[in-house]
């Protein structure tokens, strides 16, 4: 059960917002455990994602503490 949760948990969240002004980057938004249980993990994974090299996309990231109903709502926060 543990497993099920953290993969649901570790919802990689990607959305590019369209916008007509060419200096706009479009967003990667990342939803990992950055605290609680697995943050271990997930700042492994953060640290990851940081040091690959990304042009013209700014990364959001947002916890979602291991917990399913935040994951949820930092998911459709990051669709507003």
């Amino acid at each position: 059960m543990k497993n099920k949760t953290l993969i649901i948990s570790c919802i990689i969240s990607a959305y590019f917002l369209s916008n007509k002004q060419s200096e706009t980057k479009p967003i990667l938004g990342v939803i990992i455990p950055l605290t609680g249980p697995v943050a271990p993990i997930a700042e492994g994974l953060k640290n990851t994602i940081d040091i690959t090299p990304v042009k013209n996309i700014k990364i959001e990231y947002a916890d979602d503490a291991c917990d399913g109903k935040q994951a949820l709502s930092a998911y459709q926060q990051s669709k507003t």
